[in-house]
């Protein structure tokens, strides 16, 4: 069974242009953690500042004793919020990768974290 030079050489092109398909995709969801760090890293450090300036603006014990009901609030949010966000970007790369390949996405478990997703919107946490 011969197989022409034309296929063949058809073929290896297809396959390195969807190689380089799914390495840009991956290339673009490591661009939107590595962006989404960034604003993480500079939100923590504002939020640092933000809770030191009000730390040592308390001028009574009180003051200062009711800070941390104050202060825990904006974390838990932040954090949550990172956390959805990690998970938006982790599953659109793994659709990406799905129409890129023309296979479902396995590659990700969908089933437990959508449960998680739709409680945390359901519920948004509160103190």
């Amino acid at each position: 069974m011969s197989f022409p030079a034309e296929k063949l050489l058809a073929v290896h092109q297809a396959n390195v242009t969807l190689a380089f398909n799914i390495a840009n995709t991956f290339m673009s969801g490591t661009e939107q953690l590595l962006a989404l760090n960034l604003r993480t890293a500079r939100s923590a450090l504002e939020n640092s500042l933000e809770t030191s300036r009000s730390v040592m603006s308390g001028k009574t014990p009180t003051d200062l004793l009711d800070l941390p009901s104050s202060l825990g609030h904006p974390v838990l949010e932040t954090t949550l919020g990172y956390l959805r966000s990690i998970y938006d970007i982790q599953l659109q790369t793994a659709e990406e990768l799905a129409a890129l390949t023309g296979n479902p996405a396995r590659c990700i478990q969908q089933e437990p974290f959508l449960g998680a997703r739709q409680r945390c919107r359901e519920r948004p946490c509160r103190f």
